[in-house]
């Protein structure tokens, strides 16, 4: 019944399709609200699972109500706790004779396991949804390394894929403690007359819009943002300035595809 190339939308109407009224509004406002449990009582019934990945474990909503601004100080602390519980059970592994995967005997073993976890698609689906492609690829190569043998390369990958799945967990407070950064930076510039008085409002726009609309183009915002301003100083900058000046922060969510339908987010 799935069908992996069905794409979001495809697989949301195919479910609201199935369901009473009462029980599809049901399954929005679980949506909204994203509550995955909500989501997968309904969603089950069908043949789907919901998987929210980690990346979005910390919402943009909680992030100041769990960070209380001080994302600077936390964070370090977090990653460093981490890491540091990740070490202990790298060690403890250390001293359990027993192995996680079983080891080949022969380079055409390890050929075929490597077919065979290449076409679990639905596992592999999962973990892509879970962490990333990359998260996903690196611990399919640990896999394949761990029963070739070669214990060292694949610890040394493991440390890597614990680091990379504690930025993920932490990327929406990562992005807010960058968001601050770059404001904050502008506003010291611009009070010592380095920089334009408009690029803070231009960047804090523009992290405002995205904050609510992700999905928004750069050049969608570099035009309303160039409108807004036109109407309101006679010494706006121009388009191509604020089109670098976003550009140069890194704010642009990495989520596809983008589109034009937003409405400029002021908080001055």
């Amino acid at each position: 019944m799935n069908d992996n190339k069905m794409t979001e939308i495809d697989i949301i109407n195919d479910l609201v399709s199935k369901m009473s009224e009462e029980e599809a509004n049901e399954y929005i406002s679980y949506i909204h609200n994203q509550d995955s449990d909500g989501i997968n009582s309904i969603v089950k019934k069908y043949g789907y699972m919901f998987v929210k990945p980690i990346s979005n474990i910390i919402s943009e909503h909680n992030v100041d109500d769990l960070f209380g601004g001080r994302e600077d100080i936390i964070i370090p602390a977090l990653m460093s706790s981490f890491s540091n519980a990740a070490k202990r059970v790298k060690e403890e592994r250390k001293f359990s004779k027993e192995k996680s995967v079983n080891q080949v005997d022969s380079i055409s073993e390890l050929r075929e396991l490597d077919k065979r976890i290449n076409n679990k698609e639905s596992a592999n689906h999962y973990m892509k949804t879970l962490f990333n492609e990359e998260i996903n690829v690196m611990l399919k190569a640990k896999m394949i390394l761990e029963s070739a043998g070669c214990d060292y390369i694949s610890s040394e990958l493991d440390d890597i894929i614990n680091k990379t799945t504690i930025n993920l967990i932490l990327t929406k407070p990562i992005e807010n403690m960058k968001k601050k950064e770059i404001i904050s930076e502008d506003r010291r510039k611009a009070g010592k007359g380095n920089i334009s008085p408009h690029k803070f409002m231009a960047v804090k726009i523009a992290a405002d819009t995205w904050e609510k609309y992700p999905n928004a183009s750069q050049e969608g915002l570099v035009d309303e943002i160039f409108l807004y301003f036109r109407k309101k100083w006679n010494d706006n900058p121009s388009s191509g300035a604020i089109k670098g000046w976003l550009s140069e922060s890194g704010l642009n969510p990495k989520v596809k595809p983008k589109n034009r339908k937003f409405t400029l987010v002021i908080n001055e």
